[in-house]
């Protein structure tokens, strides 16, 4: 039950590729290492870099390094908020201590038996028996995908940590797209 006075984020984050995508890999070139090699770290900063660019904003001047290699030194840096990232970085008022990860709440959610798989490959597949399952998640939209069933949960955690959690089939959506959902099994 959503109470008033709490606010819910309407908008998937950035990290949720439509089409059932996973976070996308990144490469800064040149990159730290001077190799330009793809990293699915480096896919968390590149696409916001991206998509700051794509708005329009002016980075000359910005350290585009420094800002891969410390969203890089974070376990999950899809966890960062990253609209209020792309925000500072409009306004050219970036400061490093705003990288960092979301708050997490913990949080107890019903989902269908099987494995659950989060949009980031650094955070590990949540298996489920079919009860409650705790997990920890940020203020906001969050989602999982099941593929063997071809479910999405979607999730949202209010700012006090309490959430709401929707599990919806997408085998239609997946027929579309020319994949075919028995073959996810």
């Amino acid at each position: 039950m959503v109470q008033r006075g709490r606010s819910f984020s309407s908008a998937p984050p950035p990290q949720w590729e439509p089409g059932l995508g996973l976070s996308p890999w990144g490469a800064y070139i040149p990159s730290i290492s001077h190799q330009g090699d793809l990293d699915f770290k480096a896919g968390a900063a590149v696409s916001i870099l991206i998509r700051i660019l794509e708005a329009g904003a002016n980075l000359e001047g910005f350290n585009c390094r420094r800002f891969l290699y410390e969203m890089e030194s974070l376990d999950d840096p899809w966890r960062t908020d990253h609209e209020m990232l792309m925000r500072q970085l409009g306004r050219q008022e970036m400061r490093i201590w705003y990288i960092r990860p979301k708050t997490e709440y913990p949080v107890v959610i019903p989902l269908p038996e099987g494995r659950w798989f989060f949009p980031s490959l650094l955070h590990e597949p949540l298996d489920s028996d079919g009860g409650l399952v705790s997990l920890d998640l940020p203020e906001g939209y969050s989602c999982l995908f099941q593929p063997a069933s071809a479910e999405i949960a979607e999730i949202q955690v209010d700012d006090h940590g309490e959430a709401v959690c929707l599990v919806r089939s997408i085998s239609g959506s997946l027929h579309s797209m020319g994949v075919c959902p028995d073959c996810l099994r």
